[in-house]
C-alpha cells in the first residue's frame, strides 16, 4: 500500500470549501483552482463555480476511480429525499429515492454476533 493524493483532489477539495464558505459558490481562489484542471484538459473556464458545477468536477475528474458514492454522499445526493437520480437507483429503472439510512453500510451479521455490544445501523434488519 501507498498514500495516493492528486493534485485534482486537492485543488477540488479547496475548491469545494471555498464555495462552501461563500454561500454555494466560489471565490475567484476556488475558479482559478478549478480552471486550472479545465485548461488542463482542454475545456472552457467559467468564471465561478457552483456547488453544483463542482460535484460534476469531481464525477468527470475521477470518473471509474471508485469515490462516487462518497462524493454524492457529501454533496446530499446519494439517498434521502433528494431529486437527483441515475437509471437503476433505487433499484428502479428510471431511478428512485430511498431511504438516506442507507449512506451508511450495513453492520456484518458476523460482527453482531460476535459483539453483543454492537447494534444494527438504521435502515437493516
Amino acid at each position: 500500500d501507498f498514500f495516493l493524493f492528486r493534485l485534482a483532489e486537492a485543488y477540488l477539495t479547496a475548491a469545494e470549501v471555498d464555495a462552501r464558505q461563500n454561500g454555494g459558490t466560489t471565490s475567484a481562489t476556488g475558479t482559478e483552482l478549478i480552471n486550472r484542471l479545465r485548461m488542463r484538459a482542454g475545456a472552457t473556464t467559467k468564471s465561478s463555480y457552483t456547488l453544483d458545477n463542482i460535484i460534476d468536477e469531481w464525477a468527470r475528474e475521477f470518473y471509474y476511480e471508485g469515490r462516487r458514492r462518497v462524493d454524492l454522499i457529501r454533496f446530499g445526493l446519494y439517498g434521502g429525499n433528494n431529486a437527483y437520480k441515475w437509471q437503476w437507483k433505487g433499484g428502479a429503472k428510471d431511478g428512485t429515492t430511498f431511504s438516506a439510512d442507507l449512506n451508511i453500510y450495513a453492520i456484518p451479521s458476523n460482527e453482531i454476533a460476535t459483539n453483543s455490544n454492537l447494534k444494527q445501523n438504521r435502515g437493516y434488519k
